[in-house]
């Protein structure tokens, strides 16, 4: 039946003329569309909708094809309402996109309507519809000082540069500060006028990247000082009404509901947290042997400030000693402030010295020092720190040149106790090949390459530093062992014998002395000293402090000259 009705159509049709025959078709393709599909197309997705920050594109996707891809004239399915202008494409069949020349600015409502009468390529009608989005109120996109900034000043003015212009009226009402120990809220002052023009001057050689403009063609460029925009741009002024405490934890609110100029209000509390800077102090310190101690003679004295100062004020700070003796600190001559100064020693030992201030002594925001009366400061010079030091843990002398480990020594013991050893004297007995030759390398060398290995890791890596060391020390002590805290030959019994040692001092106990330690034959040697006197100036213990140095006498040495042109 099907085939008959098909051939009497045809048949039917043969006899028209040719538009007569395009007509017959269309209608019939209409018929069969209107009978085969009887819900109505529709916008499957939309977006953006609701409130968005930052939008650059609409996008709609339909739930069938609306054109025919790739014709030039394809008209657009909306009907757009929104202040900023844009331009509208299709991107396939049926993903159709709106760009804005720009980011949209905060404070815009925006509507898309599908055009009325709106069909899809298959003739069916598109259900209307219509979609709505809104940028918000006027929310902070950058802040100067920056968001986080830890050193405001206590009458601090903020730059709050917005996304749309906002009603000054609803800032003072909803904006404020919340200060940390402070139960009250505190109203954010708006400033206005000639010192708003003259405050955002002065700032934009300090806020550079705040007075950064985008372009709607994408390009980065600055506010000049003179351009008008300046005068217009959507940047609020402002400080807290109140001095802020030194120290304190600030944040500025700006609250839900301040509103645009065209009636656009925020919808949520945006919040932007600062720190005051500490209050303008002076702090001296120089090294000490321990917290107790004095500071060391031959070091410097310095002081440091919580804020800068100018510094030809800084350059007039004296420091003045028991005999009368002046020092000035030496400054950069390019430094126009500086936050501390230093006196250069040496002083003498076991004296005083005072530090006084110039007067009307202020910080660069004008504020007085807070503990001023603490000046003039009187500063202990301790003693000369004692001292027991090697220049390494390993070094190699030369056998034939009258071989001494040098070790500088001052302000300790009489008698310093010390322990000599030769590791690996005596290693090789029955003549092996190792010992062939010259005498040397049968005196360090051993029949176990693993026990040189220990030996070498054990004067290279100080006892404190060892994994197994410090998880043992740590388990019985609760901490880490310190440096100079434990001993390299001294807790040794059975594993090598070991020598006692003195260390001689000729010019007195406290008198810096380079010391020499004879090493007579070839071989490896370990020397250790242990001295209280450093143990309780360094740990402030009565527990000796351990220092010791490694040297292998040698006439088996590499030397290698580098030449420029040749080595």
């Amino acid at each position: 039946m099907k085939l008959a009705s098909a051939v009497v159509i045809a048949v039917a049709v043969s006899g028209l003329s040719y538009a007569q025959s395009t007509a017959v078709s269309q209608a019939g393709a209409k018929t069969e569309a209107a009978t085969g599909a009887s819900a109505k197309a529709r916008v499957e997705a939309f977006s953006p909708q609701g409130e968005v920050k930052g939008v650059r594109q609409v996008v709609a996707r339909f739930s069938e094809p609306m054109v025919a891809f790739g014709d030039p004239r394809l008209p657009s399915p909306f009907d757009a309402t929104c202040a900023s202008k844009g331009s509208g494409h299709w991107v396939d069949v049926r993903n159709w996109v709106y760009d804005f020349e720009s980011d949209l600015p905060g404070g815009l409502k925006c509507s898309f309507t599908t055009r009325a009468k709106l069909v899809a390529q298959s003739g069916v009608v598109v259900s209307a519809a219509t979609f709505n989005f809104t940028t918000g109120g006027p929310a902070i996109r950058e802040s100067w000082p920056s968001e986080g900034d830890e050193s405001i000043d206590e009458n601090q003015t903020f730059l709050l540069g917005l996304d749309a212009d906002a009603d000054l009226a609803t800032v003072r009402q909803l904006a404020s500060c919340n200060v940390n120990g402070i139960g009250e809220r505190i109203p954010l002052q708006i400033v206005e006028g000639d010192e708003r023009a003259k405050i955002l001057t002065e700032q934009q050689g300090h806020a550079r990247n705040f007075f950064a403009v985008i372009t709607k063609h994408g390009r980065l460029g600055f506010l000049a000082v003179k351009d008008k925009r300046l005068d217009v741009a959507p940047i609020v002024v402002a400080r807290c009404a109140r001095r802020l405490p030194a120290g304190a934890e600030v944040h500025l609110v700006w609250g839900a509901g301040i509103r645009t100029a065209s009636g656009v209000a925020t919808s949520k509390e945006q919040t932007l947290t600062f720190k005051v800077r500490e209050e303008f102090s002076a702090k001296q310190s120089c090294e000490r042997a321990n917290a107790k101690s004095g500071c060391v003679p031959v070091l410097p004295i310095t002081l440091n400030f919580t804020a800068p100062i100018d510094a030809a004020l800084a350059a007039k700070i004296e420091l003045r000693t028991a005999d009368g003796r002046s020092f000035y600190p030496k400054l950069d001559d390019r430094a126009k402030a500086v936050e501390g100064v230093s006196f250069n020693g040496p002083f003498d030992a076991q004296t005083e010295v005072t530090i006084s201030l110039p007067s009307k002594f202020r910080d660069d925001a004008g504020r007085e020092l807070s503990n001023a009366a603490s000046f003039p400061l009187r500063v202990r010079i301790d003693e000369d720190p004692p001292l027991v030091k090697f220049s390494s843990h390993f070094g190699i002398l030369e056998s034939k040149a009258q071989p001494v480990l040098p070790v500088s020594v001052r302000n300790v013991e009489a008698t310093v106790k010390g322990l000599q050893s030769k590791p690996f004297s005596g290693a090789l007995t029955n003549g092996s090949a190792n010992s062939v030759g010259s005498g040397n390398l049968a005196r360090i060398d051993t029949d176990s390459d693993e026990r040189i290995a220990t030996w070498l890791t054990r004067v290279l890596t100080p006892p404190n530093e060892t994994r197994e060391t410090q998880e043992a020390f740590e388990k019985k002590f609760d901490r880490y062992p310190r440096e100079g805290e434990l001993p390299l030959l001294f807790n040794n019994t059975h594993e090598f014998k070991a020598t006692p040692l003195k260390l001689p001092r000729l010019e007195g106990e406290k008198t810096l002395e380079l010391v020499g330690i004879p090493l007579p034959k070839p071989g490896f040697y370990v020397v250790e000293f242990a001295s209280n006197r450093l143990g309780a100036a360094l740990h402030n213990e009565k527990k000796p402090y351990y220092t010791y140095s490694s040297a292998l006498v040698t006439n088996m040495a590499v030397h290698f000259k580098l030449g420029r042109e040749s080595s």
